[in-house]
């Protein structure tokens, strides 16, 4: 099951860092430009320019928002893989990277698998983790490891 939080994880994170990546690609074209431009001229004239400038302003958030979740979320996801840290904290982690990014825009639905592999990563057992530590540094005696399940 680590195996499937791990890589569900990684997917939504380069699916959000995909997204994220096309929104800051559209912003900086010269159509998001010259509408950003003729946005600012509107409202300066009290025209409906504010409104466009709000959304496109929100867009950049969001990307940036979205860009950082899923650099948090491919780390967590990895460590996850290679059996690093507490997998509840890291879940937590990956819960946090796939819901932050909707709160800034409603349409940021591209991390939510990054959520799904949180969810998922609350059920694993800590014992993996632990066993993993226990063979990397060999400081328990033999009679120990009987407590630890599956050791070889």
């Amino acid at each position: 099951m680590r195996s499937i939080v791990g890589v569900l994880g990684i997917l939504g994170a380069a699916a959000g860092a995909a997204q994220s990546m096309n929104w800051r690609a559209d912003l900086n074209s010269a159509e998001a430009q010259a509408a950003r431009a003729m946005a600012e001229m509107m409202s300066a004239f009290g025209g409906e320019g504010a409104e466009l400038a709000a959304q496109l302003q929100q867009y950049q958030t969001a990307s940036i928002v979205l860009l950082i979740a899923a650099i948090a979320g491919a780390t967590a996801s990895v460590l996850i893989l290679v059996k690093q840290g507490s997998p509840k904290a890291l879940g937590g982690v990956l819960i946090a990277a796939g819901i932050l990014p909707i709160f800034f825009l409603g349409s940021a639905l591209f991390g939510l698998p990054m959520t799904i592999a949180g969810l998922m990563a609350l059920f694993l057992k800590d014992e993996d983790a632990k066993r993993g530590a226990v063979i990397k540094t060999g400081k328990m005696a033999k009679a120990e490891y009987a407590d630890i399940p599956d050791y070889r």
